[in-house]
């Protein structure tokens, strides 16, 4: 199941009374994917860049060695915005660093300045001053300043030399036109694979189109965490390739595993609710990830669909449900009808008789048995099943 909540079902199901609830958290590696597509609205990868200077730029070659090379290669894989290049654009970033000779006390960026560079550590230790104060410390292998590659914005912190060291610099317009020079071809391989997600079958191909377009390509290793459950969810992802587990999705659901062309975290985007389950690199997987903006305005007519399969995973997780056939689900999935509770509304009250079955879409819900508070339901968790 694709980031889905937990259903929390209890031996009488009908003896609930029902409040909204509400839940706000934060996850930091959607912060990062939330600023490439900022940068990629503003379109900062091609300001500037004429079309006839993207075949005619010529990076630089510096001569570096074998233990230089992989000290960059390494610190190039452990940051997101170069997680999209093929090995060409690797070597290419990698000839074109210049190396840095630093004094103990110099500052290499300065809170509130504009920048155009890049760092990575050779060797030395560095201090992040934020508004004069110490927050960290920086040492080999480290790097900082990437923001200033995705567009002009003040730095946010300023980084000082605490010893003598060296730094390799990479300028923005290097790795601007490094992406420009190799992006056709990215641009086709990501509209094949966006063409595998059965989901989007019924977009038009100008709507592929601009899909292709903005989507971002993410890679995550095997064993890297996702999504974390309870975080705030802005990300809505699909899987080019690879696989994922999602776990942690409640008692009645068993963990389950996503490959090529299936999707999740769109549960979150949808209700405005926290991730409800955990997702993790089974092996090397890499994601074509939308944030909230662009699934909404690319994805808006697909909404009643999406919302129509998560209904259906509800369905095929309740044993009630387990001898209908696909089609029969499918059915009973599209007769659901809407209805809005103002917070503190009690849904279904102990010791009534049942006639409706519920699945949330959007909210939280408070569960009590002889006023005694047993449990909370989130969006797309369900309950009143024994009423049918």
């Amino acid at each position: 199941l694709s980031d889905q909540p937990n259903p929390n079902s209890t031996n009488n199901p009908n003896s609930r009374q029902v409040t909204r609830q509400a839940s706000n958290k934060k996850g930091a590696k959607e912060d990062t994917i939330e600023i490439a597509f900022k940068a990629k609205r503003a379109n900062v990868f091609s300001e500037g860049i004429a079309d006839n200077d993207r075949t005619t730029f010529k990076a630089k070659k510096i001569g570096k060695t074998a233990a230089q090379e992989k000290s960059i290669r390494d610190a190039l894989a452990q940051s997101y915005i170069f997680s999209s290049l093929g090995e060409s654009e690797t070597i290419t970033l990698i000839e074109s660093m210049e190396i840095l000779e630093v004094s103990r006390g110099e500052n290499i960026i300065t809170q509130g300045q504009e920048g155009d560079y890049f760092y990575i550590i050779e060797k030395g230790t560095f201090t992040v001053l934020v508004n004069g104060k110490n927050v960290a410390q920086l040492g080999e292998g480290k790097s900082f300043g990437e923001l200033a590659l995705l567009y002009n914005s003040p730095r946010q912190a300023t980084i000082r030399a605490e010893t003598a060291a060296t730094l390799y610099s990479l300028d923005r317009d290097t790795f601007r036109f490094t992406l420009a020079q190799s992006s056709a071809t990215k641009m086709r391989e990501v509209k094949q694979a966006l063409a595998k997600v059965p989901i989007l079958s019924g977009l038009t191909d100008d709507q592929l189109e601009k899909l292709t377009d903005t989507v971002e390509i993410v890679p995550y290793n095997a064993g890297d965490a996702i999504i974390r459950k309870g975080a705030e969810g802005n990300v809505f992802y699909m899987i080019k390739d690879g696989k994922v587990k999602v776990s942690d999705a409640g008692e009645q659901f068993s963990d389950n595993i996503l490959t090529t062309g299936d999707y999740f975290g769109e549960r979150a985007l949808l209700t405005g609710e926290p991730r409800a389950a955990n997702v993790t690199a089974v092996t090397h997987v890499t994601l074509m990830a939308l944030d909230r903006e662009s699934f909404n305005s690319l994805l808006g007519p697909l909404r009643e669909l999406i919302d129509h399969n998560m209904n259906m995973r509800v369905l095929s997780s309740i044993k009630l449900f387990d001898k209908l056939t696909a089609q029969e689900k499918s059915k009973i999935a599209r007769s659901f009808e809407f209805e809005t509770f103002a917070p503190g509304t009690t849904i279904i009250r102990e010791g009534d008789k049942g006639k409706k079955f519920y699945i949330l879409k959007e909210g939280q819900a408070k569960v009590t048995v002889k006023n005694t508070e047993v449990g909370a339901l989130s969006s797309g968790q369900y309950f009143g099943e024994m009423a049918l």
